[in-house]
């Protein structure tokens, strides 16, 4: 009974903490890659209704066992989407807790729902089946003692014993392996959004160097385009292809001897080492803010100058530096890319107040669907916003979430 009630009271509190703090619920269920989108609606207010309510009916004395059993099944839910999240490679946000999430000294969220729903699970699991037990009978052998009576021994498990034994045993056992799996998932992304800081740093350097400015190391007028960086030298026609070469041009003066994986994303650089695409610099930086916008872009290469720091208007909204991993990982050559509004993957981005995140490619704000294409000047590189982030509308001027 203590266990029930203990587990009914921490599904109450999450109720209200949720109710409580319904924004930010909403914006952790977007980090839920493997979640339909059609239920993140019902998912935000629904859940913490139920676990309110079936608290709530518990304490009341009213149908306890199917409130148990209805807790149990709630429980077992969020248990198994947590570790079908952590197989897949997935780093979901709890907020379980609503705003008291964030004053936990938990290692990740992850962490902090698996070891609320496993452990609840657990005790309410024990404590609803236990409840059900016969008291423990006397088993007697039928052989006399030295006073005459009959001897006795302990009753050995029953089946639900048993049963209920191998279901906690099993319980841990999963939890225990799913952290295993994850962890060098969750190390390898860790390891990006460190390398993702470092570049941050390099950025800051170069800006204090240049006027404040962002990387621009291409005349737009006066296509091929060259950079030179680490004794080799890369050649390009159109001036947005900056934003994949940008470490190259800055690696002989800002990256001293650094090798050439922390340019890319860590889980791409364990999958199949150092191909396919870097860390890619924001197309919006590369141009003013009027040429990111339909209204006032115009044809030439007058809008096309560097940004700087200094224009943002939103440096905690502001990609600049991403990783194209999440969109590219499972592409076969001659398909579609995904589109970033119908995915939940998260994107390891570099914002330009200096902070690196994972963010779901859902919560990004659809760029400027034209791209850079302008006559008059060689820009003609993709038509449309398929990767997040690079096409801000307004440019530095705008947000990306």
């Amino acid at each position: 009974m203590a266990a029930a009630g203990l587990t009914m009271l921490v599904l109450a509190v999450a109720g209200v903490a949720k109710l409580n703090d319904l924004p930010e619920f909403q914006r952790s269920l977007l980090t839920w890659e493997y979640l339909p989108d059609w239920s993140s609606d019902i998912i935000q207010i629904g859940l913490p209704i139920v676990e309110v309510l079936v608290a709530v009916l518990w304490a009341a004395g009213v149908k306890r066992r199917w409130c148990e059993r209805a807790a149990l099944a709630l429980l077992a839910a969020m248990l198994g989407a947590t570790v079908v999240q952590c197989v897949r490679g997935a780093t979901p946000v709890c907020n379980c807790l609503g705003a008291l999430t964030r004053h936990l000294a938990f290692v990740s969220e992850t962490q902090l729902l698996m070891f609320k729903s496993g452990s609840l699970f657990v005790m309410l699991f024990v404590g609803h089946f236990l409840l059900l037990l016969p008291p423990p009978a006397v088993h007697r052998t039928g052989r006399a003692d030295r006073t005459g009576r009959d001897a006795w021994k302990p009753p050995g498990f029953t089946l639900i014993e048993t049963l209920v034994t191998i279901a906690v045993i099993a319980t841990l056992v999963s939890l225990l392996a799913v952290g295993i799996a994850g962890f060098r998932r969750h190390a390898l992304r860790a390891k990006t959004l460190a390398y993702l800081g470092q570049h941050g740093a390099v950025l800051s350097l170069y800006a204090t160097d240049w006027r404040d400015s962002f990387p621009m190391f291409a005349d737009p007028a006066n296509p091929p385009h060259a950079v030179t960086g680490a004794g080799e030298t890369i050649t390009f026609n159109v001036y947005f292809e900056s934003h994949t070469v940008w470490h190259w041009a800055l690696m002989d003066r800002y990256y001293d001897g650094v090798p050439i994986g922390v340019f890319f994303d860590a889980e791409q650089t364990a999958q199949r080492g150092a191909g396919g695409a870097p860390f890619v610099l924001s197309c919006s930086l590369l141009a003013s803010p009027q040429f990111w916008a339909r209204e006032t872009r115009s044809a030439g290469v007058s809008q096309i100058v560097a940004s700087r720091y200094s224009e943002v208007t939103f440096p905690s909204n502001k990609a600049v530096l991403l990783s194209l991993h999440p969109f590219t990982r499972d592409f076969v050559p001659g398909a579609f890319l995904p589109d970033p509004r119908g995915m939940t993957a998260g994107v390891p981005t570099l914002a330009a107040d200096g902070h690196a995140s994972h963010r779901a490619a859902r919560t990004f704000v659809p760029g400027l669907g034209i791209g850079e294409m302008t006559p008059g000047f060689s820009g003609v590189f993709h038509t449309l916003d398929l990767f997040v982030g690079l096409h801000t509308n307004e440019g530095v001027h705008g947000r990306d979430w």
